[in-house]
C-alpha cells in the first residue's frame, strides 16, 4: 500500500513556486518523487467537469475541485454554488459530504454554517460556500461554511413554507427576513441566528451601555392557507428581562404585506394569546388564526426594546396547522359545539383542564338561567349582563357568566332580559379567572335563548369592558360622546377617540394584550422626568356633575401612580388642568380610579390620566389603562 506524505524539503518548495511541488511516494519499490502537479491532472481526468460555478450553472464536485486547484492551500474569498449527492454527514448535523455519484470516490466535505440532519442518502444537494483546499494534494477536500440552498430542486425556505413548518434550531432562518424600524448603530442586528435558541432579538449588549432602544420585526415568506377550513400557529419561544413581554413583543399577521417593503405600508393584527413566556424556559404558545383560513399571509414578530431595559425573546419554532393543536381533556360527555354543547359538569372540567388561560377556542355550554350577579349584574353603558346559569335552574353548581351578550351578540336592555327558567346556550371562552373564580370570560353571547336560536352563532357584540371579577360602574347616564373607553378599537397604532387636538396628548401609546377587560387596554408609556398623559379626544358636555372612572394597573413593581383629570380645550390650545385632589397609588393588579369633577357651564373638555414624572412616590414607569367609563351625574 502506498504512502503519501510531504518531505521538508517539499514544503520548503512548495512555498517557493508550484512548479517545484513534489510528494514522495513509499511504494513497494522503495520512496519515488513523483510531481504534484502530474497527480492533479491525472486526478482531473479521470471525473467530469461542469458548471461555472453560479446558482444558475453550479459546479459538480469535480468543477469546485478543479476551481479549488486555483488558490492552492487557502480559503477563497468568492462562494461558489456546488451541487452534489448526499453521502454521509457527521452526528451533529454540521458537516456533510457530497459527491458526483454514490460510489464517492470523487467528494466534498462540506462544513456547514447552520446544522441540519434531514437528509437522506442519495438527495441532490446544491450547497453555496467558500472553497477551502485544505492539503493542496486533492483540491476541494472541504468547503467552509456551506449553506444548503436546495434539497432535491426545493429550497429549505420553501420546503418550510410548504409545510408551514419552521424550524429555525435547526434549520436557521428559513427565509424570513428582518425590517429594522430602530437599530441602534451599536448593534449589528436586533434579530440574529443562533443553532441552541433560534431566532434571537435583543438589543441589550454586555459591555458598554448595556440597553438600547429599538424596533426590529422577523417576517415569514409568503405563508398560503389556501384549501384549509381552519388553522393555528403553535408557537415556541422563550424570553426573559422584560418589563412585560406581551407589551414589547407581538406576534402579526397580514394579508397584504410585499415582500421587502416598509412594514408600515401593510395593514398587520396583532394576535392574542395568554401562554407567553416569563423565563428561558420554553412554552408552546397555540394561537387561532382560523380567520386567515383560506387565504395568503404574511407574520412577524415585532421585537421592542427601550435604553432601560431591553429582553431577549429567543423563537424557536413556528407551525401552522389545521388541527387545534391544544385538545380537551378527557371523560366529556358532550362536544362543545352547537350541535353538542357541554352541561355543566362538563365546562367545569374544561375550566379545570385549561386553568387561568382560559380555552384558546370558543365552546358552547347548555344550562338554565339561575340568577344575577347582583353586585355587578347590569352595564348600561355597554349592555352586557353578568349572570349565572346551573344545570336545572337552582344555586347548585353553578358557571357565572361575566358580562355577556344577549342573543347573537346584542346588547341587553335591562337585568330583567333573562328571567327564572330561561334555558339557555352561551358560546365564549371558559377560564379559572385567578385560579378561583370558573366562569364565562367577558364577551360570551347568547347562541340560543328558550326555543330562539341566534343567526349562524351571531356576531360580538358591541363595547364592553371587564374581565372577570371586575368592578362597577358609577351611577348615572352614560355619556356616549366619550367613545371607545374599552380601547377595543384601534387605527394606525393608536386607539380611537383618544387623541386630543391639543397639547393635551403627551404620552405615546400602544396596544396591549394585558388587559382588564375584552381583547385590548392602552400602555401609556413613562416619561422618566416628565409627566405624560393620555388624553381623549375633545367632548363637549353641558353643565353639571360627571364622573371619569377608569381601570389602570403598574408595569412592574416599582412605586407608580397616575392622576385623573380634564382640561378645557378652546381653539385646539389647552387651557388650565384640573386635577383630582389627590393622586392614585397603583401596583401590578388591577384598580379602579374614580374622579368627579362639575362644570359651571357647557365647556369643550380632553379627559386626561397623567402618568406622573418619576419623583418620590412614582418611578415613572409605563402604566396600562382600560374600561373608561364618562357618567353625568
Amino acid at each position: 500500500m502506498k504512502r503519501l506524505f510531504f518531505t521538508i524539503a517539499a514544503l520548503a518548495a512548495a512555498t517557493l513556486s508550484f512548479a517545484q511541488e513534489y510528494l514522495i511516494l513509499n511504494t513497494s519499490n522503495g520512496l519515488e518523487r513523483h510531481d504534484i502537479t502530474t497527480i492533479k491532472e491525472a486526478y482531473f481526468k479521470t471525473y467530469s467537469a461542469t458548471g461555472s460555478g453560479t446558482e444558475a450553472d453550479p459546479f459538480n464536485v469535480a468543477g469546485a475541485n478543479i476551481k479549488a486547484r486555483e488558490a492552492p492551500m487557502g480559503i477563497s474569498a468568492e462562494k461558489y454554488y456546488i451541487k452534489g449527492l448526499f453521502g454521509s454527514q457527521n452526528a451533529t448535523g454540521t458537516s456533510i459530504s457530497i459527491a458526483d455519484d454514490m460510489t464517492g470516490t470523487n467528494r466534498l466535505t462540506v462544513q456547514l454554517g447552520q446544522p441540519y440532519t434531514q437528509l437522506n442518502k442519495g438527495d441532490e444537494v446544491l450547497v453555496c460556500a467558500s472553497l477551502h483546499n485544505t492539503y493542496a494534494v486533492y483540491p476541494g477536500y472541504a468547503v467552509y461554511l456551506g449553506e444548503i440552498v436546495t434539497i432535491n430542486g426545493v429550497s429549505l425556505a420553501e420546503a418550510a413554507a410548504a409545510d408551514l413548518a419552521f424550524d429555525f434550531k435547526t434549520e436557521g432562518s428559513l427565509g424570513w427576513t428582518t425590517y429594522d424600524v430602530l437599530k441602534p448603530s451599536q448593534l449589528e442586528n436586533v434579530w440574529t441566528y443562533n443553532s441552541k435558541y433560534g431566532m434571537v432579538a435583543t438589543a441589550y449588549l454586555s459591555s458598554g451601555t448595556n440597553n438600547y432602544a429599538s424596533e426590529s420585526w422577523l417576517i415569514s415568506p409568503q405563508l398560503d392557507l389556501s384549501g384549509k377550513e381552519s388553522a393555528f400557529i403553535t408557537l415556541n419561544h422563550a424570553g426573559n428581562y422584560f418589563t412585560n413581554i406581551s407589551n414589547e413583543c407581538s406576534v402579526l399577521i397580514s394579508e397584504n404585506y410585499v415582500a421587502g417593503s416598509d412594514v408600515n405600508n401593510a395593514t398587520w393584527e396583532k394576535l392574542t394569546f395568554s401562554s407567553w413566556p416569563t423565563n428561558f424556559t420554553f412554552v408552546d404558545s397555540p394561537i387561532n388564526i382560523c380567520k386567515y383560513a383560506g387565504k395568503k399571509v404574511n407574520l412577524a414578530f415585532k421585537y421592542t426594546s427601550a435604553e432601560t431595559k431591553a429582553g431577549t425573546w429567543e423563537i424557536a419554532s413556528v407551525a401552522i396547522t389545521e388541527n387545534n393543536p391544544v385538545s380537551m381533556p378527557e371523560g366529556l360527555t358532550h362536544a362543545g359545539t352547537a350541535e353538542d354543547p357541554f352541561n355543566i359538569a362538563d365546562a367545569m372540567k374544561v375550566i379545570a383542564h385549561f386553568g387561568e388561560s382560559g380555552t384558546p377556542e370558543e365552546v358552547y355550554v347548555q344550562g338554565v338561567f339561575a340568577g344575577l350577579n347582583e353586585s355587578d349584574a347590569f352595564n348600561s353603558l355597554y349592555g352586557n349582563l353578568s349572570y349565572y346559569i346551573s344545570e336545572d335552574g337552582s344555586e347548585n353548581g353553578k358557571l357565572y357568566v361575566y358580562r355577556g351578550w344577549n342573543l347573537g351578540g346584542e346588547k341587553f336592555k335591562a337585568n330583567t332580559d333573562l328571567k327564572a327558567g330561561d334555558r339557555v346556550i352561551v358560546v365564549g371562552k371558559l377560564v379559572n379567572f385567578k385560579g378561583n373564580n370558573p366562569q364565562f370570560n367577558t364577551g360570551s353571547k347568547l347562541y340560543m335563548l328558550n326555543d330562539e336560536k341566534a343567526p349562524d352563532g351571531g356576531q360580538s357584540g358591541g363595547e364592553g369592558g371587564g374581565e372577570g371579577g371586575g368592578g362597577g360602574q358609577a351611577g348615572g347616564e352614560a355619556v356616549t360622546s366619550m367613545t371607545n373607553g374599552d380601547f377595543e378599537t384601534w387605527a394606525e397604532g393608536q386607539p380611537t377617540g383618544w387623541k386630543s387636538v391639543s397639547s393635551a396628548s403627551s404620552a405615546t401609546l400602544e396596544q396591549s394584550t394585558d388587559k382588564h377587560g375584552g381583547n385590548y387596554a392602552v400602555l401609556v408609556k413613562g416619561g422618566g422626568s416628565a409627566n405624560k398623559r393620555l388624553a381623549s379626544q375633545e367632548i363637549t358636555l353641558a353643565a353639571g356633575s360627571y364622573n371619569f372612572s377608569f381601570w389602570v394597573k403598574a408595569t412592574s413593581q416599582n412605586k407608580a401612580q397616575v392622576r385623573a383629570g380634564y382640561v378645557p380645550v378652546t381653539n385646539g390650545s389647552a387651557g388650565t388642568y384640573t386635577y383630582k385632589t389627590d393622586y392614585d397609588n397603583i401596583s401590578t393588579t388591577w384598580s379602579q380610579v374614580s374622579y368627579d369633577f362639575t362644570l359651571a357651564t357647557e365647556t369643550t373638555i380632553c379627559l386626561v390620566v397623567m402618568n406622573p414624572k418619576s419623583g418620590s412616590y412614582s418611578s415613572g414607569e409605563d402604566v396600562i389603562v382600560d374600561d373608561a367609563t364618562l357618567t353625568k351625574k
